[in-house]
């Protein structure tokens, strides 16, 4: 498999992991993104800052993984030119 078919959809999959780890965050009302050496969680209700913060980073992350998959589709080549 070419490098063209199987880059935008590992993207989109990350963009939907994120998306679903948003709204189950605004569903539930406790955000977290969970690693392998930190987990960051805020809960809306005592921690604001904190599930706000982790909101931020989350939509950062799920915008920037649906702008890499549109670029991914639209350039695959990469060369913009």
């Amino acid at each position: 498999m070419s490098e063209a078919i199987y880059g935008p959809i590992i993207t989109l999959l990350v963009a939907l992991l994120f998306g679903w780890l948003l709204i189950q965050g605004f569903r539930t009302g406790t955000a977290t993104f969970e690693q392998p050496g930190i987990t960051l969680s805020g809960r809306r209700k005592d921690q604001p800052v904190r599930f706000w913060a982790v909101t931020a980073l989350l939509s950062f992350l799920t915008f920037s993984m649906i702008l890499a998959t549109i670029w991914q589709i639209l350039i695959p080549d990469g060369t913009g030119g």
